[in-house]
């Protein structure tokens, strides 16, 4: 019996080297393959943008090797509701900075070290929504998201439509004043029009004392309506149609200079005059009219056209009733005609009367604005403030588009649009007078920070090794298994 412990030694010394090699191999194959795994790399925002465009329907990685800025003038929306397939960006010690407007939605995480300036930067006048996305900012300590003052930056999650919790791992500096925008900088019907009456004169409590705006705070958005300071600069001097612009208490940063507006219309008891009108482009080529308008009598009431003031053409009629708001919209494709420059409205009453009203002109900007019959300007009715005016957002702060030129890109497929409907968090009207205004009925959900059970979901695990590495760590373990039974057999025949 003593003669044979040492070959049982040998045996289980034999097992142990067997087993011990297996873990070798599987840990080494693992890590090289980790490490020498060919990620794609992108140095740019336009080739990140396209990196995410064109692996939408397969998933991957890609790894930043420079800090990504999204311009200011950029409008993206990333979607991958239709194929639902995992992209991991691993930022490696970069920084994304938002200057313009970025939505993101599932599938898509993002790893990196953070630091200072985190993995996101939304600067001032830049906007960041994320939704059910997932940050890894190394450990709890390191930065994910810096929001700068006069930024807007939302976060959530839509667990309802099947997508993932929002998940973030690491700190979240944010604003410490609310960010504010008009609602009529983001939809330009909502601007409130004051209609003063022919035997008034205008005064400063004529206007309303608060006005509607998204509010952004603490990573939330919602509606609601804070007081409002006028600028008496812009008071009108004369019976001109005048839009007058405020500011916000000093407990609010404004976004992107998105300031409050009034537009003030001197209206007549006889003839009728024009309310809210704005100009909006299309598809390039596509140019509406929105034309409210008030009819303080019976008759017929004719849109006219002209391009001098002087030769006027009939575009259309409605019969209206007294004391009626009635719109108009006319629509042109400018690649085959083009536009007038003025409008008027002419209505004839039972008794033959006709009545004229004031004139609008269409400008070169797409601007509506009021015009007297001699040429001279009244006050502008503009769809945008200057050109540094974006499309209204996807989300932040909403509202649907009516602001002139509408180009906003948006990467999502028209199969994505129920996602980003589902996004889409609007403002309502705070217009006084135009009336038949679309009121918001979606409540802005909010949206904690959350930590998922990752044994739930472990399709979401992006750890796992990949399928060719699963294969090789099979093939080395089938080796070792049987180079170890044959050793064993050979130990165990020389015994004997």
């Amino acid at each position: 019996m003593k003669a044979k412990r040492p070959h049982l030694v040998i045996v289980i010394i034999a097992e142990v080297i067997v087993f011990a090699t297996i873990l070798f191999f599987l840990n080494f194959a693992y890590v090289h393959a980790s490490e020498t795994e060919d990620n794609d790399t992108v140095a740019t925002y336009e080739e990140w943008k396209k990196w995410l465009e064109s692996h939408r329907s397969e998933g991957g990685t890609v790894v930043l090797t420079d800090d990504i800025i999204v311009p200011e003038d950029e409008n993206y929306l990333y979607d991958n509701g239709k194929y639902r397939k995992n992209i991991t960006v691993k930022t490696a010690g970069h920084t994304i900075y938002v200057k313009g407007q970025m939505e993101l939605w599932p599938f898509l995480s993002l790893e990196g070290t953070g630091g200072s300036e985190g993995i996101f930067h939304v600067c001032p006048g830049g906007s960041l929504t994320l939704i059910s996305v997932s940050i890894l900012a190394g450990s709890a300590e390191d930065t994910a998201v810096v929001q700068e003052e006069g930024s807007f930056f939302v976060y959530g999650e839509e667990t309802g439509m099947g997508l993932p919790e929002f998940f973030c791992q690491g700190r979240m500096i944010l604003a410490d004043k609310p960010v504010v925008s008009a609602a009529s900088a983001e939809n330009y019907q909502d601007m409130p029009v004051i209609v003063i009456p022919e035997e008034e004169n205008f005064s400063v409590s004529c206007l309303p004392a608060e006005d509607d705006v998204t509010i952004n705070q603490s990573g939330k958005t919602d509606s609601t309506a804070i007081p409002v300071i006028w600028q008496d600069t812009d008071f009108p001097k004369e019976r001109v149609r005048t839009v007058i612009t405020g500011t916000y208490p000093d407990d609010y940063v404004v976004f992107r200079d998105q300031n409050p507006r009034c537009l003030v219309v001197y209206g007549s008891s006889t003839n009728p005059y024009f309310l809210l009108a704005f100009a909006e482009t299309y598809q390039n080529s596509g140019l509406i009219l929105h034309m409210d308008a008030f009819v303080p009598q019976e008759g017929t009431v004719t849109l006219q056209g002209s391009d001098d003031k002087r030769t006027w053409s009939d575009l259309e009629s409605q019969e209206v009733s007294e004391g009626e708001q009635i719109s108009w919209y006319p629509a042109y494709n400018l690649l085959e005609e083009e536009s007038y420059t003025y409008y008027k409205m002419s209505q004839r009453l039972s008794d033959g009367t006709t009545l004229d009203s004031d004139i609008l002109e269409l400008t070169e900007e797409y601007t509506m604005e009021g015009t007297g019959i001699e040429g001279s300007r009244g006050g502008e009715t503009r769809p945008t403030e200057g050109e540094d005016v974006l499309p209204p957002l996807t989300q932040v702060p909403g509202g649907s588009s009516g602001m002139g030129n509408v180009s906003a890109s948006s990467a999502s497929d028209s199969d994505n649009a129920s996602a980003s409907d589902a996004a889409s968090a609007g403002t309502g009207s705070s217009s006084v007078s135009s009336g038949k205004k679309e009121e918001n009925k979606e409540e802005n959900k909010e949206a904690g920070l959350k930590t998922p059970d990752r044994e739930e979901n472990p399709e979401e695990d992006t750890n796992y090794p990949s399928e060719s590495l699963q294969i090789g760590v099979g093939i080395v373990l089938s080796v070792c298994v049987v180079g170890g039974i044959l050793l064993v057999f050979l130990f165990r025949r020389k015994r004997r």
